[in-house]
């Protein structure tokens, strides 16, 4: 993306943000209670453990704004995942498959 724009963070900053928005425009009132939280806590961790302690640096060396929402975001997709007939259905296989990769790919890396 540098190549194209020096600007990527900003455009990716927007997109983040228009789809946090919808998304949050789209899930009750108790999930976007959940999302305000994960985005807080994300603020507070990806400060503490990037800034505060330096476990990890981010190319710009700063905590991208779209970072803690898509922390949110993430956690509204694994939610809805979580609840969905063939998932709920198929529970006890997609834990032995994702726990064996895990495993793996672990392992590998």
């Amino acid at each position: 993306m540098i190549k194209i724009t020096e600007n990527a963070q900003f455009y990716a900053n927007i997109s983040m943000f228009i789809g946090f928005l919808i998304a949050f425009s789209q899930v009750n009132r108790r999930v976007k209670e959940q999302m305000i939280t994960a985005v807080i806590i994300a603020v507070l961790g990806e400060y503490l453990l990037s800034i505060g302690l330096g476990m990890y640096t981010y190319r710009l060396e700063n905590v991208p704004h779209y970072v803690p929402p898509g922390h949110a975001l993430v956690y509204v997709a694994v939610l809805y995942f979580s609840k969905a007939k063939s998932i709920i259905k198929h529970r006890i296989k997609l834990e032995k498959f994702f726990s064996i990769f895990i495993f793996i790919y672990a392992t590998i890396f």
